[in-house]
């Protein structure tokens, strides 16, 4: 799947555009079962806090929603 197509604004092979990627096959995941998949999928051998400030960046900017532990992608982000 290659998500720059349909959401230009993420470098395509970036953390967060893995992320993405990881949320478009899942419905929603922790902090840790994101870390752990993008060391497995994508051999990405960043730190947890790293992932955790993508994730909150994400969040922040709208493209993220995170429901107490979940993180899934928002609806509204995807409308716009």
């Amino acid at each position: 799947m290659d998500i720059p197509i349909f959401f230009p604004s993420l470098r395509k092979g970036s953390t967060k555009d893995h992320i993405i990627e990881l949320l478009t096959k899942e419905r929603s995941l922790t902090n840790q079962q994101i870390f752990n998949r993008l060391k497995k999928e994508f051999m990405i051998s960043k730190s947890y806090q790293t992932i955790r400030q993508a994730l909150m960046e994400l969040v922040d900017t709208g493209i993220l929603e995170k429901n107490k532990k979940d993180y899934k992608i928002s609806i509204e982000w995807i409308k716009a």
